[in-house]
């Protein structure tokens, strides 16, 4: 016994808890002065101590909102600031006897004084959101509550057997466990009475034996019980059968104390209505007494559930514990691996108990206060001290979206403007003393602190509440600019599931079987939403794939909707979001639509592109729900099978020709099939899961909730999933938790182990991340890796991080601009390669006040690589043209021309002219190209020809890291306070050997397959080709991809005379091209063999060079006479 105790107390300091041992630190400790009704906040020492001490797992904002939260809920009528025992487990519920009380509260406040804010936002830390370790060690202290080093299982009985049936409940949610409960209930007699099951009673013995022997457990298979514990179990028997006959007695005084009641009751109405009703005398009413022995028998039905419930317990902790008495932290973690032990690990439900009763709520309103902070308004006085007599003035005060608005009185309506507006980033609220005096008895002062200190008032409120009222939305509103990388709202998410898709046919087809999966909720946003667009397009589609009916399918199901639409500049995008609300609101009333913004800004837009199901699956890139976007990779300019229509309707489009007006008739089409080709559409689109996911879902529930206050309208808020996922990614698609009946039993846990340990914050090793998601009921085998997965897009094991361009007016109460910063941070550390796709190209160094600096960052590396004579390339791949309308017709798509050929060449500050300046003799192409994509095809014998339209959003550095989203590059998407934006960077856990420069290099899978498809479909090669592997190397740079390029604009160039090319240099020559280009093609007839037809076939691909040298002689800036010219530069 000896060793045993000597070994224990080794052992004491490894499983101390800095938060819940009784060696931790305590409030007093750590230097935290309590205050008094916020009488002195927290300071800033104090709250880098309270993240000290909790870990880190709250921020700063956080934790002051708890602060708040405390003084108000806790312990506002408290007179030492504390939450006493008696209103902790008031909180808590009835969660067992008072000796459990005790217990846990000796656990919790090691001073017996009440517990204080650090107490319980440390307690808050390990039970709400604590790692498995954390809450593995906190239950073992409370099993440990003697103080020894050990536990015991007469230990673990005391807690167990105090604890309510409310609280052990939770144990007897596995449904084997119910139907063992309900065998043993079914097989009893009328009055409950169990046959005898000698297994059941050596389970009963063994635990009377272990309580009885001071922990010592018998050593026998069988025990047999001495004299004196026998006699034990009979007089505990004798306890229970009065107990249970008291209950009875109890139970018949208390039916016929409510009878007597009933008559009194009866009594009194009928003296009080007099005559007007006829009644019954009381001694008329009878009244039949239930017969005893049914109460006896629903009693002791009850009393043999619990039994058989308790024998659960007996026979669990039996297997646990086993023959050792005692239980070192390291022999009960060693335990707790070996078999499915989690209802010990969890406190038999006190955990769970706790965190629903107590902090469940908290975490709910500080996560949707954060995302979205409330709005107050009131008047207050504005105290200014003075040097004999301090002067106070009333003022009207509003606080909304991280603004402190000063108006002189309460303005009469949205148009009123504020005296001062006040940012409230970063800004500090404390309360002060308060300060009666005979003019003003009560006043309950604060002190707010804003601009970096630039701006100081005291305010004044009438009451205390009113004061916590002030403190916590304006704390809410000065939200701190995060420390994440990249200054991104989230931190970088490990073990995602992730996949990428080419063109919209992929896409869109996924999309559908996520909708279809959809539980409980479905988050739509878009910068345009047509709902009659088809998602699926083989031969088994039919009108059941169209966007609409399968969101009015899911909505008839019950599940919740919620789709956010931009509110579109009428004049200049005719897109009819107007039409798109109400239809789709008309479809089922558990769908809520809204557009934003109401009236302003008019010159940015809402471009984010997100479908989200139930939080755990979420679709991120360029492609909009709308029409035009489906595609293939074949990329057709005509679609004439009118029997069935790949592109019906308004789907068959080209914004090049026409732009899209009658859009609330979907299907009459707008071009004329047999003499307008459409322009196909080139996008990337990608789709997550896990924890990033879930902060895809974030930024959709902090603008819907944004939305909902900037709008005044009454649709309900939306909250942050906290419960464990439904669906998660595989390499067939999106796998979906099977919901098992009632009756059949839980096998086992079909989660992927990754996601699963992601959730709860465990990090595994890379030995066991490979584990595969597993598909109901079949798991994968756990050698498979995940080269072996059949759908290469699909990667199991990413590093996610979501990035935003977001601000005050599209759905933030500070400035996001971590796109931005992500795209310079990887273009600066590239090492040997950059791809680029995106729908445009303006930068800083084009001059006239654009301020992104991506052109700046790419110039730079390239100068670097010049200066240490490495081979290193940069590809990017844009729109031939930008659309919008007929780019020869419309001042705005020229404006942006202009602004794109200053940015690459044809300004001072140009990167050719930078790089020209570095050295005069360099090769730009050596170093960078641009590119484009286009089409042909034949419409009634005559060959035509069409941009292929890229809408990418999508930059690959090093065939190892990959940023997928909805940013343009420039200004407008970038720099965080217009177009709101997002996007997802990926880097595959998972690296390839692979090449760069034909030296050795390891890629990482996600970046290296997508970049590899992209080169494939434009370069026109096998799907199995692998001759671009090291896109680096001059024999694939030069030797396939320029090349491909140069052969194929050649020859559109010879046959289409009237396309964007470099030998067209001003207004006059494309006129000409254009006479030139008529006469060309219509001479052509394809029943002989014309030469240039037949050079066609010899495009491979769709690769061509961007025509850097067209209109080059043209300003391409507006005219004064066109509204255009009065545009700011900030529109690009």
């Amino acid at each position: 016994m000896g060793q045993e105790e000597s070994k224990s107390s080794e052992e004491v300091p490894q499983i101390s808890s800095p938060h819940l041992s009784k060696t931790r630190i305590s409030y007093d400790e750590i230097s935290v002065n309590r205050p008094k009704q916020f009488n002195e906040g927290i300071t800033p020492e104090t709250l880098q101590t309270l993240k000290d001490l909790t870990k880190g797992k709250f921020s700063n904002q956080e934790i002051k909102l708890l602060y708040v939260i405390f003084q108000e809920s806790f312990v506002a009528q408290s007179f030492n600031g504390r939450i006493s025992v008696d209103n902790f487990f008031e909180r808590c519920g009835s969660i067992g006897t008072n000796v459990v009380k005790g217990i846990l509260m000796s656990i919790i406040d090691t001073d017996y004084n009440g517990i204080d804010f650090a107490e319980f936002i440390a307690l808050m830390s390990i039970i709400s959101r604590g790692t498995i370790e954390e809450q593995n060690i906190l239950v073992y202290t409370i099993y440990d509550w003697k103080k020894k080093g050990s536990i015991s299982a007469e230990d673990v009985y005391k807690i167990v057997d105090g604890l309510d049936w409310n609280v052990k409940k939770l144990v007897f949610q596995d449904e084997s466990v119910k139907k063992e409960v309900k065998i043993q209930v079914e097989n009893s007699d009328p009055l409950g009475r169990l046959k005898a099951d000698p297994q059941k009673r050596q389970s009963k013995l063994w635990r009377m034996a272990l309580r009885s022997s001071n922990g010592q457990a018998l050593e026998d298979d069988e025990p047999e019980l001495s004299e004196e514990q026998q006699k034990i179990f009979e007089e505990k028997k004798h306890r229970k059968r009065m107990k249970f006959k008291a209950q009875v007695e109890k139970f018949e005084e208390h039916f016929n104390e409510v009878i007597h009641k009933m008559r009194d009751l009866t009594n009194t109405d009928h003296e009080t209505r007099g005559n007007s009703v006829e009644l019954s005398p009381i001694s008329t009413v009878k009244v039949e007494k239930p017969d005893t022995k049914d109460v006896a028998a629903k009693k002791a039905q009850l009393e043999i559930k619990l039994k058989a419930r308790q024998q659960v317990i007996d026979r669990l902790l039996e297997s646990f514990f086993g023959p050792n008495p005692n239980l070192t932290y390291t022999e009960w973690e060693a335990r707790l691996k070996e078999g499915n032990f989690g209802e010990i690990s969890r406190g038999f439900g006190i955990l769970e108990y706790i965190k629903t009763h107590l902090f469940d709520e908290i975490e709910k309103k500080i996560q949707e206060d954060t995302l979205v902070p409330p709005n107050m308004e009131g008047f207050l006085q504005k105290k200014t001290p003075g040097k004999l007599i301090d002067s106070f003035s009333e003022k009207f005060f509003s606080v909304k979206h991280g603004f402190l608005y000063i108006y002189r009185s309460h303005p009469s309506s949205l148009d009123t403007k504020p005296i001062r507006s006040i940012s409230l980033v970063n800004c500090q609220v404390n309360a002060l003393p308060d300060e009666p005096d005979s003019k003003n008895p009560q006043k309950f002062p604060f002190h707010i602190n804003a601009l970096n200190g630039s701006w100081s008032r005291i305010l004044i409120t009438e009451s205390p509440t009113e004061r916590l009222k002030w403190l916590y939305c304006i704390t809410a509103n000065s939200l701190e600019q995060p420390d994440n990388r990249f200054s991104s709202f989230v931190p970088v998410r490990e073990s995602v599931g992730a996949r990428w898709f080419v063109d919209g046919e992929n896409t869109y087809e996924l999309m559908a079987q996520a909708l279809r999966s959809a539980k409980k909720e479905i988050l739509i946003a878009g910068w345009w939403i047509c709902p009659e667009i088809f998602l699926e397009r083989d031969e088994n589609s039919s009108i059941n794939s169209r966007l609409d009916m399968i969101l009015r399918a899911k909505a008839e199901e019950g599940v919740r909707i919620f789709i956010i639409m931009w509110n579109e500049t009428k004049v200049a995008m005719p897109l009819n979001s107007t039409y798109s609300r109400k239809y789709l609101e008309k479809l089922h009333s558990n769908i809520r639509v809204m557009a934003h913004p109401y009236r302003v800004p008019v010159s940015w837009t809402h471009h984010q592109k997100m479908l989200i199901v139930d939080q755990d699956i979420s679709f991120v890139g360029g492609l909009d729900l709308c029409f035009g976007r489906y595609d293939t990779k074949e990329h057709k300019l005509l679609d004439m099978n009118h029997l069935r229509m790949t592109w019906p309707g308004k789907d068959y489009c080209n914004e090049a020709e026409k732009n899209h007006i009658g859009v609330d008739r979907p299907f009459v089409d707008a071009l004329d099939r047999t003499q307008t080709p459409r322009m196909p559409w080139h996008d990337i689109h990608c789709v997550v899961d896990g924890l990033a996911a879930r902060d895809v879902a974030k930024v959709f529930i902090q603008r819907w909730n944004h939305h909902v206050l900037d709008l005044w309208l009454e649709h309900p808020h939306l909250f942050p999933k906290g419960e464990p996922a439904d669906h998660y990614l595989d390499g067939e698609g999106i796998f979906t938790v099977p919901s098992l009946p009632d009756d059949q039993p839980v096998e086992a846990d079909v989660r992927p182990i990754s996601a699963m340990l992601n959730l709860i914050g465990i990090s595994i090793p890379e030995t066991e991340k490979n584990s595969k998601p597993l598909k109901p009921l079949k798991p994968l085998s756990i050698s498979q890796t995940p080269s072996e997965v059949k759908i290469p897009q699909f990667s199991p094991r990413c590093n996610v991080q979501v990035l935003r361009s977001i601000s005050q007016w599209s759905g933030c109460i500070y400035n996001d601009s971590s796109i931005h910063t992500a795209y310079l941070h990887l273009i600066k550390n590239a090492k040997h390669f950059i791809y680029i796709e995106n729908q445009y190209f303006i930068s800083g160094m084009a001059g006239g006040g654009i301020r992104n600096e991506i052109a700046e960052a790419i110039t730079n590396r390239i100068i670097e690589a010049m200066k240490n004579n490495e081979i290193f390339r940069v590809v990017v791949v844009l729109p031939v043209v930008p659309v919008g309308g007929s780019w020869k017709e419309t001042v705005s798509i020229q404006y942006v021309m202009k602004w794109q050929y200053w940015t690459i060449l044809r300004s001072k500050t140009s990167i050719f002219s930078k790089l020209k300046e570095a050295d005069p003799n360099v090769n730009i192409q050596d170093y960078i190209c641009f590119c484009s994509l286009r089409n042909y095809d034949t419409l009634l014998g005559k060959p035509i020809t069409e941009q292929i339209y890229v809408h990418s959003k999508m930059m690959i550095v090093d065939d190892r890291v990959a940023i997928i989203g909805s940013a343009n590059i420039n200004d407008r998407s970038l720099l965080g306070d217009r177009d709101s934006e997002i996007c997802v960077l990926i880097e595959d856990n998972e690296e390839i050997p692979s090449k760069m420069n034909g030296q050795e290099f390891m890629v990482r899978k996600f970046a290296h397959e997508l970049r590899m498809h992209c080169w494939r479909e434009h370069l026109g090669l096998d799907d199995g080709d692998v001759s671009t592997f090291d896109p680096v190397t001059s024999d694939v740079y030069r030797g396939i991809w320029l090349e491909t390029a140069q052969k194929n604009t050649q020859l559109f160039n010879e046959i289409f005379h009237d396309i964007p090319q470099d030998s067209v240099s001003s207004w006059e020559q494309f006129a000409m091209a254009m006479q030139v280009s008529r006469r060309f093609i219509s001479s052509f007839d394809l029943s002989i063999n014309h030469t240039p037809v037949h050079s066609l076939d010899m495009i491979k691909g769709h690769l061509i060079f961007y025509p850097l040298q067209f209109m080059k002689s043209e300003n391409l800036s507006p005219p004064l006479t066109a509204a255009e010219s009065w545009l700011s530069i900030e529109v690009f």
